[in-house]
């Protein structure tokens, strides 16, 4: 998710850089610079679906 556009939604959450790193990398689970946390209460049906409809896949390409 873009995080403006989660912040863009004014429900509450924030964002927490979390990057992913493990050193070796294990392999099916790699590192990852950019990921952060959505951090906030997600049980409201509201929140989840905004943030439903501003997710998309991002795959590695071979």
């Amino acid at each position: 998710m873009n995080v403006q556009a989660v912040l863009d939604l004014n429900v509450g959450q924030t964002i927490k850089h979390t990057p992913k790193q493990n050193i070796p990398e294990i392999e099916g689970n790699p590192n990852n610079r950019a990921h952060a946390s959505i951090i906030g209460d997600k049980t409201n049906e509201e929140v989840r679906i905004k943030l439903a409809y501003i997710a998309s896949w991002a795959l590695k390409e071979d």
